[in-house]
């Protein structure tokens, strides 16, 4: 194998910012420094680099396993117990915030939180329509 080498640290990230994913791989998993049951996933971050993410149910951490399940388009009802099954997961899209973090010299991207479309509860009577953009929907 001929290889040439890049510079060490040089990982391919993406600027922060919102990006499309695709969920290649999700696993249940026990969490090796709390214990705790946690999902790993594995996202493809569109025209970007792969990108790990770990949810939990722990109080403090369950808001981004919902905003995850939001985001892939599950229906979260606040208070209403479900069972997750990690492989229904494989394949499904988002949008997820990235942010970019330096460890030990090399830079990589990790999810910060993930997007959804707030539904409204009623459609509001107004006499004139009013101009609204797109971004007022998203979380």
């Amino acid at each position: 194998m001929r290889y040439t080498p890049s510079q060490p640290g040089s990982g391919t990230t993406v600027p922060d910012g919102e990006y499309r994913f695709e969920v290649t791989n999700a696993e249940e998993k026990q969490s090796a420094s709390s214990g705790n049951d946690m999902i790993e996933l594995i996202l493809k971050i569109e025209n970007g680099p792969t990108v790990y993410d770990y949810l939990t149910a722990t109080d403090g951490s369950q808001w981004k396993l919902d905003n995850f399940l939001a985001s892939i388009g599950e229906n979260v009802k606040p208070g209403v117990s479900v069972d997750i099954d990690p492989d229904s997961f494989i394949g499904r899209q988002g949008t997820c915030v990235l942010y970019t973090d330096t460890y030990q010299g090399k830079k990589k991207n990790k999810v910060a939180d993930y997007v959804f479309v707030i539904s409204e509860a009623a459609p509001k009577a107004v006499s004139q329509p009013t101009a609204r953009s797109a971004s007022d929907k998203w979380r």
